[in-house]
């Protein structure tokens, strides 16, 4: 039965082997390691839906998307993390008033993150190396 419906959720598009799961489980997987990064890295627990949940494979991506994605140049002023919270010490001092939160690698090629309080809270996690996954809360 696992097996047929892992068949079921795989496909070839133009040479790139894609994955089509089902999507109400794979969200919820998300959400759970984006609740555990918000509280753990910024000291946030949401218990709350969130206001979006994305997901996408990376070979799927288009050079702009996966720019913006990445976060390269994403460098910003903002108001420091919480003092004592994780989040402050990754930080990245970029130069005067400019912070950058960089990607924390948990193992090479199999999962990194990164978590970002710009515009609200936004944990951002690539598992694999294929799959792009965005949460946002306000």
């Amino acid at each position: 039965m696992l097996l047929e419906r892992l068949r079921q959720c795989r496909s070839v598009t133009e040479g790139v082997r894609v994955w089509n799961p089902e999507a109400e489980r794979l969200k919820a997987v998300i959400v759970k390691l984006a609740r555990g990064h918000a509280a753990y890295e910024v000291n946030e627990p949401k218990t709350g839906r969130p206001q979006y949940v994305r997901f996408i494979p990376l070979p799927t991506m288009s050079q702009a998307e996966r720019e913006e994605f990445e976060g390269f140049g994403s460098a910003v002023t903002a108001p420091c993390p919480e003092v004592g919270s994780r989040a402050l010490q990754r930080l990245l001092i970029a130069g005067a008033d400019v912070y950058e939160e960089g990607w924390v690698v948990v193992q090479e090629g199999n999962y990194r993150f990164r978590t970002s309080q710009e515009e609200g809270l936004i944990v951002q996690m690539v598992l694999r190396e294929y799959l792009a996954c965005q949460v946002g809360w306000e």
